[in-house]
C-alpha cells in the first residue's frame, strides 16, 4: 500500500513538474511574437463568390487597395450602410446584413479591412490607419445619409472615424 502512495506521488510531482516547465517557457517568450500575432492576423479567405446584386468595388488607401462589394438598391434611395467587419474576418460576414437593408431601401458597403481578406496591407492597426481607410470609402458613396456599423474590430474603428469627425450620420458598434 505504500508503494501504491510512493507511485501516485511520484505522479503528481512529474504533472507539477511538467506544468511548471510549460508555464515558465510560456512566460519567457519574446512579446514580439504576441505583438505578431496581434498586427498580423491570419486572413480568412473568401469562401463564396461575389453575392447577386453586389459589385466588386477597390477603395484606394494610403497605397493600399481595398478589396469590398457594393450593394445598389433599384430604385430610390433610404441612404447607405457601411458594413465592418471583426478581427481576422472579411466582407462575408456583413452579406446577410447587407442584404437586409437593401431590401429595406438602403445602400450597403462592406470591405475588406487592411491586413484581411483580399485587401492588401500587412498589418492590422486597431483603427490607427483604418479609420483613414473608412474615410476614403465614406468619399466614394453618394446615397446620403450614411451609417457605418461595425462589429469587434470595425467597433472600434467605426467609433474612432465617428471621435474624428461627422461624416456619417450615425455609428452603431
Amino acid at each position: 500500500m505504500a508503494l501504491l502512495g510512493l507511485t501516485v506521488l511520484g505522479r503528481v510531482s512529474s504533472a507539477l513538474l511538467t506544468s511548471a516547465v510549460i508555464l515558465s517557457l510560456g512566460s519567457s517568450m519574446p512579446a514580439s511574437w504576441g505583438a505578431g500575432a496581434l498586427l498580423h492576423p491570419s486572413r480568412r479567405p473568401l469562401t463564396t463568390p461575389r453575392p447577386k446584386g453586389a459589385r466588386d468595388v477597390t477603395i484606394d488607401s494610403d497605397g493600399l487597395k481595398l478589396k469590398g462589394w457594393l450593394f445598389r438598391r433599384p430604385g430610390p434611395r433610404r441612404g447607405t450602410v457601411i458594413y465592418l467587419h471583426g478581427s481576422a474576418d472579411n466582407r462575408e460576414s456583413g452579406v446577410y446584413i447587407a442584404e437586409r437593408f437593401v431590401a429595406h431601401g438602403f445602400d450597403a458597403l462592406a470591405y475588406d479591412s487592411r491586413a484581411h481578406g483580399e485587401s492588401e496591407g500587412s498589418a492590422c492597426t486597431y483603427g490607427y490607419f483604418e479609420k483613414h481607410d473608412l474615410s476614403r470609402a465614406l468619399d466614394r458613396l453618394q446615397s446620403q445619409p450614411i451609417v457605418v456599423l461595425g462589429v469587434s474590430l470595425g467597433a472600434a474603428v467605426a467609433l474612432q472615424a465617428a471621435a474624428k469627425g461627422r461624416r456619417s450620420a450615425g455609428t452603431s458598434a
